[in-house]
């Protein structure tokens, strides 16, 4: 990737512990990839397509594989695989419409939160004729008594 001055532009630093990427996709898009730089054409798979837009290596392998974005193989058999940007801002604009829409997506994305929310806020029920619930059981099953464990 050149910039206008015709020197290889710096791709940024990864930090694997950074969320998944609509923060980095949208500075990459509002600042151009950057300070004073343009959104390349096409991005190799992996670190560098990370590096811009957020998604990690298995994402961006399932995006291609559905055909979601598009992608090639440059050079021979064992060549490296190319995501085209434009390919990856149409998924993108195609998930925040689905998301509009209604079709993907929940209220929170916090599980513990709906969770919360549920308890608040239980069916009403009649107590008096309830019975009572029952206790389940968590963590390992109870070993039967008589049977042995086999040994390791």
């Amino acid at each position: 990737m050149e910039t206008q001055s015709g020197a290889l532009a710096k791709i940024p630093d990864v930090d694997p512990q950074d969320e998944v990427g609509t923060a980095a996709l949208r500075s990459a898009l509002e600042l151009g990839g950057g300070i004073g730089q343009r959104l390349p054409f096409a991005v190799p798979m992996g670190r560098e397509f990370q590096g811009w837009f957020g998604i990690g290596r298995s994402t961006q392998g399932e995006l291609v594989k559905r055909g979601e974005v598009k992608s090639y193989l440059a050079g021979d058999k064992r060549g490296r695989r190319i995501i085209i940007v434009q390919s990856y801002i149409d998924y993108v604009a195609r998930q925040q419409q689905r998301e509009r829409d209604g079709e993907i997506g929940i209220a929170s994305p916090n599980p513990r939160a709906r969770k919360q929310r549920e308890l608040t806020m239980p069916p009403a029920r009649d107590t008096a004729t309830a019975p009572p619930a029952s206790k389940k059981r968590t963590g390992r099953v109870a070993r039967q008594s008589g049977v042995r464990r086999a040994a390791r």
